[in-house]
């Protein structure tokens, strides 16, 4: 029996051993995530506020908030009429409302008092995270431990992410830490027969994150697992990948359906091709993006003179390679060069196609895509002394794009001359080491190790340098509060629904005291007070016209007298219609005189440096109920919250009459008891009663468009993802115990 026994034994240690992870990969690892985050701290020095601009400021933290107190109240908000054209939050896609990664940084939100520290811990949290995902999906392809330290630590160093997805576009960077996990838990699942959850699990937050350029790239990632399982003729491997793909459709189908149903009402329902040099990428600035000071084309609307374009300083080192190994080592990595090839496609094609706008924002992916590639390729292929001719290349590639970028941006040319000799500088110092370490065998994998760890720390020095030229990124900062209790002051005398009009986006960034007045788009969600200038990114196409409200909320001058003129159809004001009872006037936005006494009805009830308040003398109910009714028609609210209203009908005319809501009319409502009309003026939910309904209760509900198909597509996503995990870990377990049984 012994023999047995120790046989088992040995199958079991066998078993153990599979699964731990090498120690030096554990300590890459964990010096990538030290490395990162050392990385992370730089832009700190000039600018303690970096990670908290632009999107990240005036978007993303007021619907982190909004929505973590929406579920610590046990609400899960697919619509908010007080809003109005930023209300629609499920056809948002951004908000994130499938995301329990979104949902989880939501609550958070609320529990902190230190909004601006939150912020920073969580970019910086991400930036970590994505470095030992690229690390794992290098070490995939079989690279060693310490490049795959390189590729993890050079992938999220990029200058579209440090100037873009870092100080505002924090969706983009969610991205960016999900997606490489995603690609190795994919390739993990194709060729070890690993658990697909990992797969599953990282692509569903790819999706519900919402920012539907994740979901390209991940798409464009499965379309790379494919061709590898295409290229090593692996049917089942392919098999996998589409069954992953499809459960991600589906949950894609939940997340993006309801705004692409919605779109026929707002701003984004244009699908026109255009090229402008908003955000352009070049083919020169991707020539030269080992310089860290490329800089976007001068002239571009955003981002101009800033070194977004950056991909990673050791490029040139890819001149050391041995092309007749090349070949042959591509053909193992035809999913990663397929994905360089698309995103370059992509970039350099033209700046808007329909809604896919600004392709300069594809960057970040497309340097992760690029490092982890040159990673591969450079450790499988580089010659064992790279000669000094190859050095002489190298350098050569440096000087070519120091020239490029020179001859474009001259006034730079100081900022050029100290990147080009910075890199050149890191250049010589690898290629000595690698040479030495080919030189003296029992020092090999120190020097390798020394060489990667240089790569590593020089790319931190060159981020300094960028950092020194470059320390404010292209979004800027409206100096909203960095306590939580200082969003709570503003308009202490407001009463009902609010309104700003006027634009205070200049001024709030040349002036920090504005924020003790008023607070700048979705961060007025952080105010107890509803006021529905907060930010939308898709917006009601027909009350944004006609009141002339931006992206941000503000709107131009001529917005109060829109609002005091009377709709044809009802007779009522418009602000009335509205239901608004605040008034929040920027002074800057208009003469003296204009905002010297409010109309009848009205009072003054605060006028500031910045801004004059006009209440109601009786505020109306908030937004979301009836409004206007035709003549003879009497009705009775007996419930109202945001996706439902419920009227009792009393005296109809015998030709019927229409009832108005302070609801704009997006695709989705229906009605029980009458029958929807055409809305008033485009933009208003109106009701047709027949002299039947009179007695009877009317329901108005709202649910996006196609909301039963989505939600099965949402159930089967998770209920085939969860089948599967489940299946293959029983499978597994049997196999397991089938082992061991042979074994005893």
């Amino acid at each position: 029996m012994s023999r047995p026994v120790g046989a088992m034994a040995h199958r079991m240690r066998q078993y153990r051993q599979a699964r731990w992870v090498p120690a030096s990969s554990v300590v890459w690892a964990v010096a990538v995530v030290v490395t990162l985050i050392a990385a992370g701290l730089i832009p700190l020095i000039a600018d303690s506020r970096y990670y908290f601009h632009g999107d990240t400021q005036s978007a993303y933290l007021g619907w982190w908030y909004h929505l973590g107190e929406q579920v610590r109240a046990g609400n899960w908000p697919l619509l908010d009429v007080q809003s109005w054209r930023a209300g629609n939050l499920v056809a948002e896609g951004q908000w994130g409302l499938f995301s329990p990664l979104t949902i989880t940084i939501g609550v958070g939100a609320t529990l902190v008092s230190d909004l601006v520290l939150f912020v920073t811990v969580v970019k910086i949290a991400l930036l970590a995270f994505a470095g030992v995902g690229v690390f794992l999906l290098t070490r995939s392809y079989g690279v060693p431990p310490a490049a795959a330290y390189v590729a993890g630590v050079a992938a999220s160093l990029g200058g579209g992410s440090q100037y873009m997805e870092w100080p505002s576009w924090v969706n983009g960077q969610m991205i960016t830490a999900l997606l490489p996990w995603a690609w190795w838990a994919m390739r993990r699942t194709m060729r070890q027969g690993s658990n697909p959850w990992p797969v599953l699990l990282t692509s569903y937050l790819i999706v519900t994150v919402g920012y539907v350029y994740g979901t390209l790239y991940l798409a464009v990632v499965f379309l790379a697992c494919l061709v590898e399982a295409w290229v090593s003729r692996d049917r089942a491997a392919a098999m996998k990948v589409v069954f992953v793909g499809v459960c991600t459709g589906l949950v894609a189908i939940a997340v993006y359906l309801p705004g692409l149903l919605t779109s026929p009402v707002t701003i984004r329902d244009q699908w026109d091709v255009v090229s402008d040099s908003w955000f352009q990428v070049e083919l020169s600035g991707l020539v030269a993006s080992l310089l860290p000071s490329v800089l976007t084309p001068t002239g571009s609307p955003v981002g101009d003179h800033l070194p977004m374009q950056y991909i990673a300083w050791f490029l040139p080192l890819l001149a050391w390679v041995d092309p007749s190994r090349v070949r042959r080592e591509l053909s193992g990595a035809a999913g990663l060069v397929s994905v360089v090839v698309l995103l370059s496609v992509w970039v350099l094609g033209p700046n808007r196609v329909g809604p896919i706008r600004w392709h300069g924002r594809v960057m970040p992916i497309l340097v992760l895509a690029t490092v982890v590639l040159a990673v591969v390729i450079f450790t499988k292929t580089v010659q064992r002394r790279p000669s000094a001719r190859r050095l002489l290349l190298s350098l050569g590639w440096t000087l070519g794009a120091a020239y490029l970028v020179t001859a474009r941006s001259w006034q730079f040319r100081n900022v050029h001359l100290v990147s080009m000799l910075l890199v050149m500088l890191g250049i010589v110092v690898v290629w000595a080491l690698i040479r030495e370490g080919q030189r003296v065998s029992t020092r090999k994998s120190l020097l390798r190790g020394m060489a990667a760890a240089f790569v590593g720390c020089w790319c931190l020095a060159l981020m300094l340098v960028q950092h020194h030229y470059f320390p404010q990124p292209y979004a800027k900062d409206r100096n909203m509060p960095a306590a939580a209790a200082d969003y709570r002051v503003q308009l202490p005398e407001a009463g009902g629904d609010a309104m700003l009009v006027g634009d205070p986006d200049a001024a709030a960034v040349r002036d920090p005291s504005v924020s003790e007045d008023l607070l700048i788009a979705a961060s007025w969600y952080l105010n107890p007070k509803p006021v529905q200038s907060t930010y939308t990114t898709i917006s009601f196409r027909a009350f944004s016209a006609r009141f002339c409200v931006g992206y941000n909320g503000s709107t131009c001058p001529r917005a109060i007298q829109e609002l005091l003129e009377r709709e044809p159809t009802t007779g009522e004001r418009w602000i009335d219609l509205l239901s608004v009872s605040t008034l929040v006037i920027f002074r800057d936005s208009f003469p003296a005189d204009a905002v010297a006494s409010p109309p009848p009805g009205w009072r003054e009830v605060e006028s500031t440096e910045w801004i004059v308040t006009w209440v109601r003398d009786v505020p109306r109910p908030t937004a979301g109920g009836v409004v206007w009714s035709s003549p003879g028609v009497e009705v009775t609210e007996t419930h109202m919250d945001d996706r439902t209203l419920r009227f009792r009908v009393g005296e109809v005319p015998d030709g019927g009459g229409t009832v108005v809501l302070s609801r704009l009319a997006w695709p989705g409502y229906r009605v029980d008891g009458a029958r929807l009309a055409g809305p008033v003026a485009d933009q208003l939910v109106t009701v047709r009663v027949d002299a039947e309904s009179s007695g009877q209760e009317v329901r108005v509900r709202y649910s996006p468009p196609g909301w039963m198909f989505e939600l099965f597509c949402w159930f089967a996503a998770v209920g085939l993802g969860l089948l599967w995990t489940v299946f293959h870990a029983l499978v597994r377990w049997r196999e397991k115990r089938s082992r061991l049984s042979a074994g005893s």
